[in-house]
């Protein structure tokens, strides 16, 4: 099942909650800051890899390309 983008941003909040309640401040913002760039780069690579799919499963349907 597909998280929803809305379930995503709850639960990466929801996560930055917990660990400011265990965390020193500048550990925290260095921490979080790292882990938010993180999950945004993987939330882009996986746009680019559905959109790549998209456009070869339309060159498949159109028939401009061909399987072997």
């Amino acid at each position: 099942m597909a998280l929803k983008k809305s379930q995503l941003l709850a639960t990466r909040w929801s996560s930055c909650d917990a660990l400011r309640e265990v965390m020193d401040a500048s550990h925290y913002m260095d921490y979080v800051l790292d882990v938010l760039s993180d999950l945004d780069a993987t939330a882009t690579r996986l746009a680019k890899s559905r959109a790549i799919q998209r456009s070869m499963m339309l060159e498949l349907r159109t028939g401009r390309t061909r399987l072997r």
